[in-house]
């Protein structure tokens, strides 16, 4: 499964235009949410949960995701909000998204689960700078112990970046290194429809 992803997603074409550039982001975005949402691909019940908490949102325009400004470094999630106006939650995606992803398809699904930590926060109204940041982080080691797991069974070596490296050591048995304080279950994104 991840000899495939690898080479899927590091063989991206290079967009030509505006037009498919934007389509690019929105298609390689959504493969990467599928691998993490999907059960065949990662079977992780906690990680597939928080996944399709964030597609829901996305395919319900909850949360929008959008190319972001051109000195934005990495995928990111920001609310914003006018006076007098709703919030207005937004995943923004980096001008150079398609070649993060091409160079470390891994480091981009780690991302993933980060900013779908961070819409998980936002959805259940406990978004907090350091809280969600260390919910994130647990969530990231969660899923780098099941793809290094994962990469045993296939045979493949599995080399953490130095990020990877830091929340793995910070973190070494993932969500179980979540103060319980901290903790809380990822609601069904049926109830969360239901919410005014």
């Amino acid at each position: 499964m991840f000899q495939q992803f690898y080479e899927e997603l590091r063989s991206i074409p290079v967009p030509q235009t505006h037009e498919e550039h934007l389509q690019l982001l929105s298609r390689t975005f959504c493969r990467l949410l599928d691998t993490i949402r999907l059960a065949e691909c990662i079977n992780h019940p906690q990680i597939n949960a928080l996944a399709a908490l964030l597609y829901e949102q996305v395919i319900q325009d909850v949360v929008l995701v959008a190319l972001g400004r051109q000195d934005l470094p990495r995928i990111s999630f920001s609310v914003f909000q006018q006076p007098d106006e709703s919030p207005f939650p937004l995943i923004m995606l980096p001008e150079t998204y398609l070649a993060q992803v091409r160079e470390d398809p891994l480091h981009e699904l780690v991302g993933i689960v980060g900013i779908a930590t961070n819409v998980r926060d936002y959805c259940c109204q406990v978004l907090a700078l350091s809280a969600t940041r260390m919910r994130a982080h647990t969530f990231q080691a969660e899923l780098l112990l099941c793809v290094q797991q994962q990469h045993e069974q296939e045979g493949l070596a599995f080399t953490p970046n130095a990020y990877q490296q830091q929340v793995l050591k910070q973190f070494p048995c993932g969500l179980d290194s979540l103060s319980p304080a901290l903790a809380y279950p990822t609601s069904d994104p049926l109830i969360l429809k239901r919410l005014p």
